[in-house]
């Protein structure tokens, strides 16, 4: 799919691809929302997950593994693995988000509970307008080879 924002970043901004099989690839979020969100997703064009074949679907969640531990052992925060609800995706290129953080699963659910729809603040906006230089500096930080 020519229009695709995940397929043209996976084309256009090598940069920020911190890890790449034949399958899949993770790179660093265009619009962080916080430090090292990623974007894991298949490299073919797929909007939905029951059109993966085998070998992307484990693929993808070899690499979902893979990216979670590694952050972890590179920051020692723990990495949660989302996905939209389909009311809000925004790509129809499925991909899992990872948002690492000082948190779990039930203290995400908790907060969301208690958040404004778009929350506001330094964890949110300090990552928003990063230059293409400091992401791909980021990007470098979290490369690794994938297994």
């Amino acid at each position: 799919m020519t229009d695709c924002a995940l397929c043209k970043a996976a084309k256009e901004d090598s940069y920020r691809i911190i890890c790449k099989d034949e399958y899949s690839y993770a790179m660093i979020k265009r619009d962080l929302q916080v430090k090292y969100h990623i974007l894991i997703s298949p490299i073919r064009h797929v909007e939905d997950f029951k059109d993966l074949t085998a070998e992307e679907s484990l693929s993808l969640h070899k690499m979902l593994s893979s990216v979670r531990k590694h952050i972890f052992d590179v920051t020692g925060l723990s990495a949660v693995a989302l996905l939209n609800g389909f009311k809000h995706i925004s790509q129809d290129h499925i991909h899992y988000q990872i948002a690492p953080g000082e948190f779990g699963v039930w203290n995400l659910l908790q907060a969301w509970l208690d958040a404004d729809p778009k929350p506001e603040g330094e964890s949110w906006e300090q990552y928003l307008d990063l230059s293409k230089e400091d992401k791909a500096k980021m990007a470098e930080e979290l490369k690794f080879k994938c297994q």
